[in-house]
């Protein structure tokens, strides 16, 4: 049985987090039928939702133009539509001043479009697993918040959400701790001050590499996505027809005309 993960980078930059999803990816790919992909934003043309619900309501939309607002020109209508073909996700993330990307939230915001009521609905990303790994400067650097915001996305989507596993010995016997997902850290020896490297060096954009602790968290978090991406195809294949009151993919039962309209 073949899994897809799909790892998006929500930096600007291409540097420790991009290291730490990579990793988590390498973890995956140690579960056996799993083909990962790695996507960054960093670069990308990204727009803000604007709130207006256009991607439910004008009679302009389309699955090739699921947000009128931006059209089809636009990364994150390419991105979302993307994410439908894939069994589970690592998002990635710095913290920026205790939370995620500017760049993330919007991905966040404009996945609106996926859910029941938006054009590519009616929930698209149902059952698919979602795991987080969060880069900073430390391991006290904010990493909860940013990790529960992200965590809250999966939930409102259906999404199964993961932690950092059941091993807490891993990768050459460091302690993986008691955390909540992956936390890396940019200057992990805590010896050399606040920054491994000056500010924007190379040293410091890929501090991440040396800290092995948050490494082996990374591909713990990998190898759960995979694993429990695998377990719940498997696990709705295996049940007969008629006791699920959802199937695997799209949420049986709505028409994805409107916001809670159900079938009789």
């Amino acid at each position: 049985m073949q899994t897809k993960i799909l790892g998006i980078c929500g930096s600007p930059r291409h540097g420790n987090t991009e290291i730490a999803v990579k990793e988590a990816l390498a973890g995956a790919k140690e579960v056996k039928g799993c083909v990962t992909e790695f996507y960054t934003l960093a670069g990308k043309k990204l727009n803000p939702c604007l709130g207006d619900f256009r991607c439910g309501t004008d009679p302009a939309r389309s699955p090739e133009n699921p947000c009128p607002t931006w059209g089809i020109d636009d990364d994150i209508v390419k991105l979302v539509k993307h994410m439908e073909e894939f069994d589970g996700f690592v998002i990635g993330t710095p913290v920026y001043i205790g939370t995620i990307t500017a760049q993330l939230k919007m991905l966040i915001d404009r996945a609106i479009m996926m859910t029941e009521g938006g054009e590519l609905g009616p929930v698209n990303l149902r059952n698919k697993v979602m795991g987080v790994v969060v880069s900073a400067w430390d391991r006290n650097g904010g990493h909860d918040f940013a990790i529960a915001d992200i965590w809250r996305w999966g939930i409102l989507h259906d999404m199964p959400v993961i932690g950092v596993g059941p091993v807490r010995i891993d990768c050459n016997n460091y302690w993986a701790g008691c955390v909540i997902s992956a936390y890396s850290a940019t200057h992990p020896d805590g010896g050399k001050g606040l920054w491994f490297g000056e500010p924007n060096s190379e040293a410091e954009r890929t501090g991440a590499k040396f800290d092995k602790q948050g490494l082996a968290q990374c591909r713990n978090v990998g190898r759960r996505v995979a694993e429990l991406s695998k377990v719940i195809q498997a696990g709705f294949k295996a049940l007969p027809e008629g006791e699920t009151y959802w199937p695997l993919g799209k949420a049986g039962g709505f028409t994805g005309t409107g916001w809670g309209t159900k079938v009789a």
